[in-house]
């Protein structure tokens, strides 16, 4: 793998050699056995977006929205319903890839959160103070500040007398910028051990307040050991991942779905291979259970029609014979009454369960005279069951008629 600072030069990291070189002659280095990349951009910027974390719909939108077209965006969290989001323009991103390959490209962020993972991994970020990392890259110094929420935009410096008067101003624009109440240092990190001594002798920092590092590019070790939530891609790249993505789920779906069938097919094969006999008693033993429930259900359909008769001359019986014929065959009818209220008034009254417990209940499907009956859910034998209620007003007849 290689790793790479990119800008109008590049720095970099690869195998056992660390330098720089300018940009067209970034094919130089990757001409090994990979052109595999991790990319660090230093060219970015930054801010504080308030967004709802509960709405994503409405978080996503406000997050897009919080830079021009020409930016492409990342976001991550820094606080209740708060978020950095970091752009970076979107030809800047194009470039890296038509220099090194979409495919050799494995992850692109921004210097300041290859840094950031650096210092966070070497105990190096403070939670009372806003650490300043200034980075001496040969050529030139890159100042970045490291807040307790955020970070800022790295800022170029040259080499020379100057790098530390303008340390200074830039930490009192910091400050106005923070508008923070209260005093708040500085803790400052660099890998100049002449430019840590320029800034103790200035009397910008006491030394307790400065640290130096021996790594040449800490960017390029916190692109090696660390790990990212983010990664910069061009719109149709992600279109492209995304339908491969689909695509890959598709594919596996069926491939799992397959071998479970044919796993279970072959399962099945064995197992109807060892208990064919079984299974033959158990289909039988079926056929006569249900055979016998129908000879019952025939049996009570028949009493009940001689007691409804006998006592009425309305349409009961044939509202037994609906409601007998809409019981499933999977279940039992536990009782049928048809009580009169009063003058007139009837009330039936049949109660259903699940006799098959290899099945599901499934409810009556009740029409024509019972399109207006009432249901209630119940237990039968420990079982699922159905109580139909339905009541029916029948005119008497007078006498004498």
């Amino acid at each position: 793998m290689n790793y790479l600072i990119f800008d109008n030069e590049i720095h970099y990291s690869t195998g056992d050699k660390t330098g720089h070189i300018p940009l067209a002659e970034i094919n130089s280095i990757l001409s090994g056995a990979t052109k595999e990349a991790m990319v660090a951009v230093i060219d970015s910027q930054q801010q504080l977006v308030p967004a709802p974390e509960k709405d994503i719909s409405k978080r996503d939108d406000i997050l897009a929205a919080s830079f021009p077209e020409q930016y492409i965006t990342q976001a991550e969290h820094a606080g209740n319903n708060l978020y950095q989001v970091v752009a970076i323009e979107k030809t800047k991103i194009s470039e890296i890839y038509q220099y090194l390959g979409f495919d050799n490209v494995k992850l692109v962020i921004p210097y300041a959160v290859a840094v950031r993972a650096f210092l966070g991994k070497n105990n190096l970020l403070s939670e009372d103070k806003t650490v300043v990392f200034l980075d001496h890259l040969g050529t030139h110094i890159l100042l970045t500040f490291f807040g307790q929420v955020a970070f800022t935009t790295p800022r170029r410096l040259q080499v020379g007398k100057r790098v530390v008067s303008e340390l200074r101003r830039s930490q009192e624009n910091y400050r106005n910028l923070e508008k923070r109440e209260g005093d708040f240092g500085f803790f400052v990190v660099s890998n100049s051990h002449d430019l840590v001594d320029e800034i103790v002798a200035a009397g910008v920092e006491t030394r307790n307040d400065v640290a130096y590092i021996d790594e040449q590019y800490a960017a390029l070790k916190g692109l090696k050991e660390s790990k990212f939530s983010m990664h910069f891609l061009l719109p149709e790249q992600l279109l492209k991942i995304r339908k491969f993505k689909a695509a890959k789920r598709r594919f596996f779906s069926l491939g799992v779905c397959g071998g479970l069938l044919a796993l279970f097919l072959g399962f099945f094969s064995v197992l109807h291979g060892m208990n064919r006999a079984t299974l033959a008693k158990l289909t039988q033993k079926y056929i006569e259970r249900e055979n016998i429930s129908e000879k019952l259900k025939t049996s009570y359909a028949g009493k009940y029609k001689d007691i409804i008769a006998k006592k009425s001359r309305i349409v009961f019986p044939k509202m037994l014979n609906s409601f007998l014929n809409s019981v499933p065959k999977e279940c039992g009818v536990e009782t049928v009454t048809i009580n009169k209220l009063n003058n007139g008034l009837y009330r039936f009254e049949g109660v259903t369960y699940l006799e098959s417990k290899d099945r599901l209940f499934s409810p009556l499907d009740l029409s024509g005279l019972f399109k207006d009956a009432k249901r209630e859910n119940v237990l039968v034998r420990e079982s699922p069951g159905e109580r139909i209620l339905l009541d029916i007003y029948v005119e008497t007849e007078q006498p004498g008629q």
